[in-house]
């Protein structure tokens, strides 16, 4: 997968996560969620 976006800030370029899915890292999650977002991030 290439991150070049060609010069084209990536906020436009849909590569970059929500503002919500940020804002939703900041709740406080229990380890089996947390763990699972972890996973979900690496992939």
């Amino acid at each position: 997968m290439s991150f070049d976006t060609g010069g084209v800030p990536p906020e436009r370029t849909g590569s970059t996560p929500h503002p919500a899915a940020d804002a939703a890292d900041l709740e406080p999650l229990d380890p089996a969620e947390e763990a699972a977002d972890r996973a979900a991030g690496d992939a």
